[in-house]
């Protein structure tokens, strides 16, 4: 009873120190708040695009297949981690230097580099954070967009990609391209576990 007893209670101890841990992770992780983007610089290539207003990135859609189980009260939608929808990215714009590159019915190489305010709620300091989002991809649509007097002529450019990657301080979140058979989110590369069962 005594050995059962010292077993229970050296449990309950690891238990209460894994609970803390996790605490303390979760405190340590909710110290800094991702505030708004500071600027940004919108690049085709080598060139600098200007008067980019925003940019809207892919949704990364895996593919799924509706499953009708038996006995079950409803159909279920299956998952595939290894392969996504096709992607596509928008690039909103005023006109200005460079805007006019994009509409080229050709493979453009797009990088994104931003400055993210990141806070923290411990001294209320903030500094800026590194983003960048790269993407090789061909014009599927352009919109000329309308003319009105006193407003400046919005355009866009949506691109059907075939590559895509997101960074954050030097370190790769998203990876995905097509051709390449690449599908890596968060540092997990899923589509090299379906490659190693097939090769």
């Amino acid at each position: 009873e005594i050995a059962s007893c010292l077993v229970g209670s050296e449990m309950c101890i690891r238990d209460r120190r894994s609970t803390s841990e996790r605490r303390k992770e979760s405190m340590s992780m909710n110290k800094q708040v991702h505030n708004k983007v500071i600027d940004q610089r919108l690049f085709d290539g080598s060139t600098q695009v200007e008067d980019v207003t925003s940019v809207d990135t892919p949704e990364i859609e895996f593919v799924s297949d509706e499953v009708d189980i038996p006995g079950a009260t409803a159909k279920i939608n299956i998952v595939n981690p290894y392969q996504v929808s096709a992607m596509t990215v928008t690039i909103n714009h005023n006109h200005g230097n460079g805007c006019d590159g994009l509409n080229t019915p050709e493979l453009h190489q797009i990088e994104l580099r931003m400055a993210r305010q990141v806070i923290s709620t411990a001294n209320g300091n903030s500094k800026p954070k590194s983003t960048k989002v790269r993407f090789s991809g061909t014009p599927m649509k352009v919109s000329r967009g309308s003319i009105e007097r006193g407003n400046p002529r919005g355009m866009s450019v949506q691109y059907s990609v075939q590559r895509y990657e997101e960074e954050e301080n030097g370190k790769t979140i998203i990876l995905i391209d097509a051709l390449a058979g690449i599908l890596q989110i968060n540092g997990k590369d899923y589509a090299g576990t379906l490659n190693r069962i097939l090769n």
